[in-house]
């Protein structure tokens, strides 16, 4: 039995390097293709061809962000980073402070405030830190990996859940057409009968021979067999597809498309109005259908 995918989900994962936790998230959203928008730390740059080819490996549609953020350091309370104070620099803005004061005559005591302001007396260096890309990209992948499978186990869930309400509207509409089948040919009956009132009412005499052949030229036209054999067989295709174990949402909504069709001539066809009812109730049902479909991969 084939797994039916949603192309909606949320998936989370996680890895530590360096001495520091990241945090995965994955989120997608319905898409006609496969997209991709990447938000992570510079140190991840390099790896955007991987990534790129790990999402085309694994999804076929759907709009993904891929977000990496750091966490707090497990053990480099500082984030490996160091601030530096340029004490001459400072010995000299003083020294100019205290001898601009001293000639024009100036009152008044340079604070600490007064120096914290004054530039590139602070500085903040960051240790260099040993990377190594493979190393790198094996974390990173397991964090990713873990997030994938979660999204993944969520679009399936979901996609259980579009599958089973799909499956029910169909046998609702295959329940619609078997009460057209069953009425199509009675509204021509009725149909003949009002026809041949109306004609005595108008004429003395009825031609009943040239009265059947026209209500036999107005039932051809207004069968509907053909298009309920389509509708019918287009609902089995649904069936069969959502048994697949790939990617069915394009194939899904150009059965839709092919319903409607069907649907829409029977309606045109139609000249009971009770039959003109059940088409109409056929489309609302099919564009739940179709609405459920749009979130299929």
């Amino acid at each position: 039995m084939g797994v039916v995918k949603s192309m909606t989900g949320f998936g989370v994962g996680g890895f530590t390097l360096g001495g520091r936790d990241y945090v995965v998230e994955v989120k997608s959203l319905n898409h006609r293709g496969l997209d991709l928008k990447i938000r992570t730390p510079e140190r991840f740059f390099p790896f955007e061809l991987q990534l790129r080819k790990l999402f085309k490996d694994n999804f076929a549609r759907g709009a993904f962000t891929l977000v990496v953020r750091s966490e707090a350091s497990t053990d480099k309370e500082n984030n490996g980073s160091e601030v530096k104070v340029n004490m001459p620099l400072a010995e000299q803005y003083k020294a100019a402070a205290e001898s601009v004061k001293e000639e024009l005559g100036l009152s008044g005591e340079l604070t600490v405030s007064d120096i914290v302001r004054l530039k590139d007396i602070f500085t903040v260096e960051k240790e260099d830190e040993e990377t190594d890309s493979e190393a790198d990209w094996r974390c990173f992948e397991g964090g990713l990996i873990e997030a994938t499978a979660a999204l993944r186990k969520m679009r399936e869930a979901e996609g259980e859940t579009l599958k089973v309400d799909i499956l029910d509207r169909c046998a609702v509409i295959e329940e619609y057409l078997l009460n057209i089948e069953a009425r199509a040919p009675e509204a021509a009956l009725r149909y003949k009968e009002r026809l041949s009132e109306e004609i005595e009412r108008l004429i003395e005499r009825v031609d009943e021979a040239r009265l059947v052949t026209e209500v036999a030229i107005l039932a051809d036209k207004t069968a509907v067999d053909e298009e309920t054999v389509r509708l019918r067989s287009h609902l089995e295709q649904m069936r069969r597809y959502l048994g697949m174990d790939e990617p069915i949402g394009r194939r899904l909504d150009f059965l839709c498309q092919e319903i409607l069709r069907e649907a829409n001539t029977i309606g045109s066809k139609s000249i009971d109005v009770d039959l003109t009812r059940v088409v109409v109730e056929i489309k609302g049902e099919l564009e739940k259908v179709r609405e459920q479909v749009q979130n299929i991969e």
